[in-house]
């Protein structure tokens, strides 16, 4: 795919974080929370998980080929940047659950009053415990692809891939509601913030290696590790 699609996905996955980091901290952005409180830390952390980390990963597998980079080095790379990205989502749970536990809400669901939160935050809640087990799973399927291929030169668990995108999706999806019932944003910063997001997931779907491409290059590497010429 063309270098510059590179770029702006990296550049997006980058600057997203960022953004949120201003719009809970940062006065000059409208953030009005303070480091000590633990809430403001979930949008922060989470944003570097699904948005950001986890679409660096899975962009590492389509670099274009003019960036002269071979496949074990982007292994590593999306190696290390879903190892990030789980420890960041893991850290944004951490950081909501410490936020409502206290209140006793979970789920959405407001169990000192027995009452249900507004769709949207339901869904938001639903959606984010989907998306981190889905990344949890990954992780563990991913650390067994890579086994199996480095001791067996064998392809194992090809709807890793698949799942992936599901993955980023849904963490897209899950941010967007966040930014939708979020009230202490105004539209300029929701946009900001919104429209990078949407790009990242569309483009985690749209771009993507063709299949024959891909089973190419993996055979191509199989024989490699397997000291087949």
């Amino acid at each position: 795919m063309p270098a510059a699609v590179d770029v702006l996905v990296c550049l997006c996955a980058i600057v997203v974080p960022g953004i949120v980091f201003g719009g809970m901290f940062v006065d000059a952005m409208g953030g009005k929370m303070s480091p000590s409180v633990w809430f403001g830390w979930h949008p922060v952390f989470m944003s570097m998980a699904f948005p950001g980390l986890m679409a660096l990963g899975r962009w590492s597998y389509n670099l274009d080929p003019s960036w002269g980079l071979g496949k074990p080095v982007l292994r590593q790379v999306h190696r290390a940047a879903m190892i990030l990205a789980i420890l960041a989502a893991l850290i944004g749970y951490l950081a909501i659950f410490k936020s409502h536990y206290p209140m006793r809400m979970l789920f959405g669901y407001d169990f000192n009053h027995g009452v249900w939160k507004e769709w949207k935050r339901v869904a938001h809640s639903w959606l984010g415990y989907a998306a981190v087990l889905l990344a949890l799973f990954q992780g563990a399927t991913g650390s067994l692809k890579l086994m199996a291929l480095q001791q067996h030169g064998e392809r194992t668990l090809k709807f890793h891939g698949k799942l992936g995108k599901a993955v980023i999706v849904l963490g897209a999806a899950c941010m967007l509601l966040a930014i939708a019932f979020w009230g202490l944003w105004g539209t300029p910063l929701k946009a900001a913030i919104g429209l990078p997001v949407c790009m990242i997931g569309l483009a985690s779907v749209a771009y993507s290696r063709p299949e024959d491409a891909a089973e190419s290059e993996e055979s191509e590497e199989v024989s490699k590790l397997s000291g087949v010429e």
